[in-house]
C-alpha cells in the first residue's frame, strides 16, 4: 500500500479554498480612498464623463446657467484618476477570484490570505482651451447645453467675471493597475478580514500554519480532508 503523503502549503491553500468558499469584509482600518473609486468606472468614455462632473463639483457650477464659482476664485483642474474597482467590487473580486490569483502567508503568528485584484487605472486630463487655439475655434460658438451634451467632451463655463471658457475633457490614458490585498483568512470558516493593500504582486510562495496542513494525498492522487477539519462545517 503507498503510504499518504503530506502536502504542500499551496496545497493546502487550495484544499482549504474548496472546502470553505471565502466571505471577505473590510476592516475599518483599510483606507479604500487610497485607491478605490467611489464609483465604478469601466470605460474611458465613463471617465470623461466623471471627470467633467468633478470639474463642475470642485468649481461650484450653477447648473442652471453654467456659471462656476471656485473657491478662493481659483480654477481646480487637476487631471482626474479612475479605477474599475469600488469597495463593494473588491469584495466579489476577492471572493470570485481563482486559487492562482491568491497566496498564503503568515504573519504575527495569524493565517493570512493574499488576493491579486486586476484593475486598470483611467486618468483624465482637464485643460482650458487657447482662445487662438483650433479647437477652441472650433467649439466657441456653440451653445452651453449642445456642448455638454456633445460626446466629444468639450464644454463651455461662464466666469463670475462675466467671460467665458472652454475646457477639454477628451484626454484620457489607461494603465495596468494591479494590486495585492491582504488580511486575517481563517481556513475553517472561510471568513477573510481585508486591511492591508500593497502596489506589489503576490508574495513568491505560500505558507500554511501547522494547523492547517493536516491534508494527505491518497492514492488515487485525491486530497483528503484533514483529520482535525473532521468536525468542521
Amino acid at each position: 500500500m503507498i503510504p499518504l503523503q503530506r502536502v504542500t502549503p499551496a496545497q493546502a491553500r487550495i484544499g482549504w479554498l474548496k472546502r470553505k468558499p471565502l466571505h471577505a469584509t473590510i476592516d475599518g482600518r483599510f483606507d479604500a480612498a487610497h485607491m478605490l473609486s467611489d464609483i465604478q468606472v469601466l470605460s474611458q468614455g465613463a471617465a470623461k464623463e466623471e471627470a467633467a462632473k468633478r470639474f463642475e463639483r470642485e468649481n461650484n457650477m450653477n447648473p442652471n446657467n453654467f456659471e462656476l464659482r471656485p473657491p478662493a476664485g481659483r480654477l481646480w483642474s487637476n487631471p482626474c484618476s479612475f479605477t474599475d474597482v469600488t469597495t463593494e467590487g473588491l469584495t466579489n473580486k476577492v471572493q470570485g477570484g481563482d486559487p492562482g490569483s491568491k497566496r498564503a502567508s503568515v504573519y504575527n503568528g495569524q493565517q493570512q490570505l493574499h488576493h491579486l485584484i486586476k484593475s486598470k487605472r483611467r486618468t483624465v486630463n482637464i485643460e482650458q482651451l487657447d482662445p487662438n487655439s483650433n479647437t477652441y475655434k472650433q467649439f466657441k460658438d456653440k451653445d452651453f447645453v449642445a456642448l455638454r451634451d456633445d460626446k466629444k467632451m468639450v464644454r463651455k463655463y461662464k466666469l463670475p467675471d462675466g467671460g467665458v471658457i472652454l475646457v477639454d475633457f477628451s484626454s484620457v490614458t489607461e494603465a495596468d493597475a494591479d494590486f495585492t490585498v491582504s488580511g486575517a483568512w481563517d481556513p475553517r470558516t472561510g471568513e477573510c478580514t481585508l486591511y492591508h493593500y500593497v502596489a506589489q504582486g503576490l508574495p513568491p510562495e505560500d505558507r500554511m500554519l501547522d494547523e492547517y496542513m493536516d491534508w494527505t494525498i491518497g492514492e488515487g492522487g485525491q486530497l483528503n480532508t484533514p483529520r482535525r477539519a473532521s468536525g468542521y462545517h
